[in-house]
């Protein structure tokens, strides 16, 4: 036997699950049941007790669900980039769960003042500079770069002389100062050296500077080590017509070269190492507004208005044609992506911003599939992220559509998957067990040996996820969801005998139908577990965040219950409220709402 959490990594899932997910087993029956052409033998039963095994595995994964309440923790504002003065409503902060005014947001603020010249960036990134080990932020508007180094944390700035540390560099070249910059549109990092890429799209040029002096000194300077550049076509190498965004993997730059409808490739010395054209792709995208390296799988992500491409990448660099992925259904109306980020704790989840202030948490192996929204007032132009352990901090900035100052925004966040099972990692029989093995008797007891083994390990999954209490919290801690019993055919009450349910009698002839009845029987029993859980979330529409008020207000709310172990008994309803920083208590009795008998079901309103 084995935990069913290393099969299910052996077997290549990964927990990627969605509140917004539709699904279905991997392996239907037709192609489960013995065929009138193949024979009742040990080698033929073996496949298909495996895809019974996999929609087994399957299932188990669907019991693990990405929480979709993002951000996990809001620290509060990071700074400042104008005259406003520090906001004191946390309301101005709208998620869609309720927010409080943070004791530890941050008030860098000094004279009505701070960061201005990041008032007007619309390009930043954060990485922990190997020099120091601490966080640096990077930004960049179209003619200033800026760096804030700090000494340890996002809450403490490098200070210098009893003020925040801050670098702007305008000059190209800091020691000659004759040329400024024009139009940037891309910055990247080599988080192993200190070493910047900047990309200028007027000036088509590329840029290179060792910034480790910097963020060690008062110096205040930028240092220039290499370039290339000028305007040219798609067959010059080291050429740009209108030069966009740029991509670092580590060791490879990629930049957009969007005139020329091509993605040419450099190493970190920008030696040139290849060119692809890409016509149709840049006919049907146009400019993209945020490009990205997903390292886990050799992919360029990038983004237009409203959606995404993916593209493969070859081990010669080569890029291929792009998958696109539309999300004008989660940018709506006049909003459009303005930026694109990975997660640094788990590999195969990003994040994208949208003007409007929306942050989209995704996941990089079906982008289709949400795993959670953020919404904000204002328009935001930027957003990074930064390792901390197991989580990132994630840095935000955005304009207040009432304030004079735009804001820099703190918080953390994971993947804070959670079970839907009582136990979430115990032993299943694993697929050598179950298997028939070439030197046994073509006989029922050997059969019947191995689908009582499959049986019980469904029987397991199944009980599992019958008794399962869990919440959803916002980030201030209330509960916006509360799920009991959540496996609705576990709770019918049926008793299963394992030396019946799934069984070759010894009188029975040893043929397919004798077979198949078995192995339908168990089918069935995976088809009501999933039956169970897709209802279920057909009654969770309200998962994910809404708008519920004229106002565009966002509320939220919580069901406060007691439980005898077997039946919820809802008794209050609290509604909260942000538009105002009011909690409002209705004191309602749900008791007159779709009552709770029983069984399966998470209440929410």
């Amino acid at each position: 036997m084995n935990s069913i959490a290393n099969e299910a990594i052996k077997y290549g899932l990964v927990l990627d699950r969605s509140v917004d997910d539709v699904f279905s087993l991997p392996f239907t029956y037709d192609q489960i049941e013995l065929q009138p052409n193949e024979l009742a033998v040990a080698s033929t039963l073996n496949i298909k007790l495996e895809k019974l095994y996999f929609n087994l595995l399957y299932l188990y994964k669907l019991c693990n669900v990405a929480g979709y309440s993002i951000p996990s923790t809001y620290s509060g504002w990071f700074g400042l980039t104008g005259t406003g003065a520090m906001p004191t409503s946390a309301f101005e902060f709208k998620l869609f769960s309720p927010s409080v005014n943070p004791t530890n947001a941050v008030s860098f603020v000094s004279g009505g003042k701070q960061y201005a010249s990041i008032s007007d960036s619309t390009l930043a990134l954060s990485y922990i500079a190997p020099t120091f080990n601490s966080p640096v932020l990077i930004t960049a508007s179209p003619t200033t770069l800026t760096i804030v180094p700090f000494s340890s944390q996002y809450t403490n700035p490098l200070v210098v002389n009893g003020s925040p540390f801050v670098v702007t560099q305008r000059n190209i070249d800091p020691l000659s100062g004759s040329l400024g910059f024009n139009n940037i549109t891309g910055i990247a990092i080599d988080t192993n050296k200190d070493i910047l890429f900047v990309a200028d799209q007027n000036l088509n040029n590329i840029y290179t500077y060792d910034i480790t002096d910097t963020l060690f000194s008062t110096a205040q300077k930028f240092f220039l080590t290499n370039y290339i550049g000028g305007k040219g076509t798609s067959v010059d190498r080291t050429k740009f017509n209108s030069l966009n965004k740029i991509a670092y993997t580590g060791e490879i730059l990629f930049a957009e070269d969007t005139g020329n409808k091509c993605i040419k490739a450099f190493d970190k010395n920008l030696n040139w190492l290849n060119t692809t054209v890409l016509k149709t792709l840049f006919e049907r995208a146009g400019r993209f507004n945020a490009m990205a390296y997903n390292i886990r799988d050799n992919q360029l992500f990038a983004c237009n208005d409203k959606s995404l491409y993916v593209m493969n990448v070859t081990s010669d660099y080569t890029v291929l044609s792009a998958t696109s992925y539309d999300f004008s259904n989660i940018v709506l109306g006049g909003d459009r992506i303005v930026d694109l980020k990975f997660a640094n704790y788990d590999s195969q989840i990003f994040y994208i911003l949208t003007a409007n202030n929306a942050i989209i948490k995704k996941w990089t192996t079906k982008p289709n599939s949400t795993i959670g929204i953020s919404y904000q007032t204002g328009v935001s132009k930027w957003l990074t992220v930064v390792p901390n352990v197991s989580t990132d901090q994630i840095l935000w900035y955005a304009n207040h559509s009432t304030l004079s100052s735009g804001r820099i925004l703190l918080y953390e966040d994971g993947l804070n998957i959670f079970s839907l099972q009582r136990d979430e990692d115990f032993s299943i029989y694993t697929l050598q067990d179950i298997f028939i093995n070439k030197d046994e008797y073509n006989q029922a007891w050997v059969y019947n040996k191995a689908f009582k083994k499959l049986l019980y390990n469904t029987i397991l999954l199944n009980s599992n996820t019958g008794y399962r209490f869990f919440e959803g919290k916002t980030t201030t801690g209330l509960t916006t969801y509360v799920s009991k019993q959540y496996n609705t055919f576990f709770l019918t009450d049926t008793v299963l005998d394992v030396n019946t349910f799934a069984n070759v009698c010894i009188n029975e002839n040893f043929q397919g139908a004798a077979i198949n009845r078995n192995l339908q029987k168990i089918y069935d029993y995976q088809v009501q577990i999933l039956n169970s859980i897709i209802n279920q979330d057909n009654i969770n529409a309200n998962l994910l965040p809404k708008s519920v008020a004229s106002n565009n207000a966002m509320f939220d709310f919580t069901i406060y219950y007691q439980g005898d172990g077997i039946s919820l008994k809802p008794t209050v309803f609290k509604a909260y409220s942000n538009t105002d920083g009011v909690v409002n208590d209705s004191g309602i009795s749900i008791s007159n709402l779709a009552p709770y008998t029983g069984g399966s079901g998470i209440i929410i309103i």
